[in-house]
C-alpha cells in the first residue's frame, strides 16, 4: 500500500519537476524539505519589503510622505515676502523686541540666520512697527531722557553722578538733534565742560566736539556745519563757537577759524554764481545751434569774468534840470560906516562914491563896508545814496564748434552738379555768429569775443552689443517679484499633480482591489483567513479547490502539519499539489534522496 502510493505520489510530481527543469534542477546536495533549497539568504530589506503587512503599510507611508512634503512645497510658495525690522536696531532692543513679537503670537516674527536681522512679513510690517512702539520698543531711541532723570533721582546720588548724568542727557540730546538733518546718517558728540565756581576768577570755557557720518551719496554743506557749531554752543552754557570741532567719519576737520571760513564762503558763493552764469550761456548757445545740426553736434564753452566789487555813493544835486536854481529863501546883509574929520557925520545905507572923491577923502575920513549874502535852495536839492551791483560782467568770451559735414548735409545749398559744398561760405558763418551774438548780450565796448569754428566731429564706432542669452532672458524674468510667483505656482500645481497621480492614485487603487478581492474584513488576496485554515485542518474537500484557487495569485505558503491533518488520500494528494507548485526544488530534492537511499 505505502509503494502504491509512493509511485503515485512520485508521478504526480513529475511533471511538476519537469516544468522547473527549465529554471535548472537542484543539487544533490541541497538542504532538507525543512530548509531553504538555497544557501544564500535574501537581502534585509528585500525581506523586509516581501512581508504581507510591510506591502499593505508601505503605499499608505508614500502617501503620508507624499502629503507631508506637498505640505512643505505649499508652505514655500505661500509664504509672504519678509523684510526687516528696524536694520539698525542694537542687540538688546533687538532681543526685547523678538520676545514681544513673540508674545503677541499673531506677527510670526524670526531672527534671519544669516544677517541676524529682526524679520517679519510684508503685510505685518506696519502693524508690527505700531506694536512695538505701543510697548516703547526700541528703548534705546528714547533712553536717557528727562524722563530718566527723574526715575532714577535719589538722595544718596553724589554730585558728581548727577553732573554726568546731566553731561550725557544733553549729548544724547544734541546727538539726536544733529542726526535729524537730512544729510547726516550718524552723529555723536561729546562734551568737556569744566567745573563753574565763583571763587575762580579765570574761568575756562567749555569745548566740544562733534562725530558726524553723511549718507552715502551725500555731503555735508558749510552751511550745515555752521548750523552744528551754532547749535552746540547755544546748547551748552559758556561754550564759544570756536571752541567747537566737527570731524567727519574719515578723519577730517570740517571746522576752521571764523574769518577764514568767511572767507571760503564768499569765494564758494562767487564761484557758484560764476559757473551759474556760464551754464547759462551755454544753454542759450546749444539750444539755438542745434536746430541746424543737431544736439550732439555742437560744443560751447563760455568763460565770464565778474566784478564783485561793490561801491556806495551819496550825490547832492541842484537845479537836474538845468533851468536855473529855484531860491525858496534870500537874506542880503551890507553894512557900511563912513568918517569924516570935517563933518563927522556918519551914514549908513547902500551907495557907491566915485573913484575921484574916494581919493580925496581918504586923507580927511574913514569908511568900513561888510556885506553877507544866504540863499536856500532847497525847492530843487536831490541826495542820492547809489550802491553799485555785485557781480558785473566785465568780460565775455564765447567758443563755439560745431560739425561743418552735418550743417552742411541739413543747410548747405546744392552745387550745379548736385553736389554739397565742402566749406561754408563767410555769409553763414556771419549769420551764425550774429546769432550767438544776440543769443548772449554781445557788448564790443566791454571787450567780448565770440570766437565759431566749423569743424568735422569724430564720429565713434558703434559697438554691436552682444546678443542676449536665453540665461540672461530667464535670469531677467526671475528678478521680476510677479513672475517669480508665478513660475512658484506653476510647479507646485505641477508637483501636486504628478504626486496625485504617481502616489495617491496607485496607493488607492491598491486599497480598493484589495478590499474587493479579499474574503473577510482585513484579508488581502492571496493569503488564507483563520477560518479557512481550520477547514484546511478538518479535511473539508469541497474547501480545497476554492483555497488553492485562492493560493494561486501569491503562492503562499502551506504549513507542513496540514498533511498530518489530511484524512483522504486525495486531499493528501492535492496538498502535495500545493507543495510542489510552491517550492518544487524542495520536493524535487527528497524525491531524489528517496530513490537515492
Amino acid at each position: 500500500m505505502a509503494e502504491s502510493a509512493l509511485q503515485t505520489e512520485t508521478q504526480a510530481l513529475a511533471p511538476v519537476r519537469s516544468a522547473d527543469d527549465a529554471r535548472g534542477a537542484p543539487s544533490m546536495n541541497q538542504v532538507p524539505l525543512n530548509q531553504p533549497a538555497n544557501n544564500v539568504s535574501p537581502p534585509i530589506i528585500k525581506t523586509i519589503l516581501e512581508q504581507p503587512g510591510v506591502q499593505r503599510t508601505l503605499p499608505g507611508i508614500v502617501v503620508l510622505f507624499g502629503l507631508a512634503a506637498l505640505a512643505l512645497l505649499y508652505s514655500y510658495v505661500s509664504a509672504p515676502a519678509a523684510r526687516p525690522l528696524f536694520p539698525d536696531l542694537t542687540e538688546s532692543d533687538r532681543q526685547v523686541a523678538y520676545d514681544a513679537l513673540l508674545s503677541a503670537g499673531n506677527f510670526g516674527a524670526y531672527l534671519d540666520k544669516n544677517t541676524g536681522q529682526l524679520m517679519v512679513s510684508e503685510n505685518e510690517y506696519f502693524d508690527a512697527k505700531l506694536y512695538l512702539a505701543s510697548q516703547n520698543i526700541p528703548r534705546s531711541a528714547s533712553s536717557g531722557g528727562f524722563e530718566e532723570l527723574l526715575s532714577n533721582d535719589s538722595m544718596t546720588r553724589s554730585r558728581n553722578m548727577e553732573a554726568a548724568q546731566l553731561k550725557e542727557f544733553d549729548e544724547r540730546e544734541l546727538k539726536e538733534t544733529i542726526e535729524a538733518i537730512y544729510s547726516i546718517k550718524s552723529a555723536r558728540v561729546q562734551i568737556a565742560r569744566p567745573q563753574q565756581s565763583v571763587f575762580i576768577r579765570d574761568k575756562e570755557p567749555a569745548k566740544a566736539s562733534v562725530y558726524v557720518e553723511p549718507y552715502g551719496g551725500r555731503i555735508i554743506s558749510p552751511a550745515n556745519i555752521q548750523a552744528i557749531v551754532h547749535l552746540v554752543s547755544s546748547s551748552v552754557p559758556f561754550l564759544p563757537p570756536e571752541n567747537v570741532a566737527v570731524i567727519s567719519n574719515s578723519g577730517m576737520l570740517l571746522t576752521a577759524k571764523q574769518e577764514e571760513n568767511g572767507l571760503m564762503q564768499a569765494a564758494s558763493k562767487q564761484l557758484e554764481q560764476k559757473q551759474a552764469l556760464e551754464s547759462d550761456y551755454r544753454n542759450r548757445i546749444e539750444q539755438i545751434m542745434s536746430k541746424f545740426v543737431g544736439f550732439d553736434k555742437v560744443r560751447s564753452e563760455v568763460d565770464i569774468a565778474l566784478d564783485f566789487t561793490q561801491v556806495e555813493t551819496t550825490y547832492e544835486d541842484f537845479d537836474k534840470d538845468g533851468t536855473g536854481g529855484l531860491t525858496r529863501s534870500e537874506i542880503l546883509n551890507l553894512d557900511e560906516t563912513e568918517s569924516n574929520a570935517n563933518e563927522g557925520t556918519e551914514a549908513a545905507g547902500t551907495f557907491v562914491q566915485a573913484p575921484e572923491q574916494t581919493e580925496l577923502n581918504q586923507r580927511d575920513s574913514s569908511k568900513q563896508t561888510s556885506s553877507s549874502t544866504t540863499k536856500n535852495y532847497e525847492l530843487d536839492r536831490e541826495i542820492r545814496y547809489v550802491k553799485g551791483q555785485i557781480g558785473v560782467i566785465n568780460r565775455l568770451t564765447v567758443s563755439v564748434a560745431f560739425d561743418r559735414n552735418e550743417f552742411i548735409r541739413t543747410n548747405g545749398n546744392a552745387l550745379a552738379d548736385g553736389s554739397l559744398p565742402e566749406e561754408l561760405t563767410e555769409q553763414q558763418l556771419l549769420n551764425l555768429e550774429n546769432l550767438i551774438k544776440g543769443a548772449i548780450g554781445f557788448d564790443a565796448d566791454r571787450g567780448d569775443q565770440v570766437t565759431l569754428v566749423p569743424m568735422v566731429f569724430f564720429q565713434p564706432e558703434l559697438i554691436e552689443a552682444e546678443p542676449e542669452t536665453f540665461w540672461d532672458t530667464m535670469e531677467g524674468w526671475f528678478n521680476d517679484p510677479t513672475i517669480r510667483y508665478l513660475v512658484q505656482t506653476i510647479l507646485a500645481s505641477i508637483l501636486v499633480i504628478l504626486t496625485l497621480f504617481a502616489l495617491i492614485r496607485p496607493a488607492l487603487k491598491f486599497y480598493m482591489n484589495g478590499t474587493r478581492n479579499s474574503s473577510g474584513p482585513g484579508v488581502v488576496s492571496g493569503e488564507l483567513s483563520p477560518q479557512e485554515l481550520e477547514l484546511l485542518r478538518q479535511g473539508d474537500a469541497g474547501a480545497i479547490q476554492d483555497i488553492k484557487t485562492k493560493l494561486m495569485p501569491k503562492r503562499s505558503s502551506i504549513p507542513e502539519d496540514m498533511l498530518d491533518t489530511a484524512n483522504t488520500y486525495d486531499e493528501k494528494i492535492a496538498l502535495m499539489k500545493m507543495i510542489s507548485a510552491d517550492d518544487p526544488g524542495r520536493v524535487a530534492n527528497l524525491v531524489k534522496r528517496m530513490l537515492n537511499a
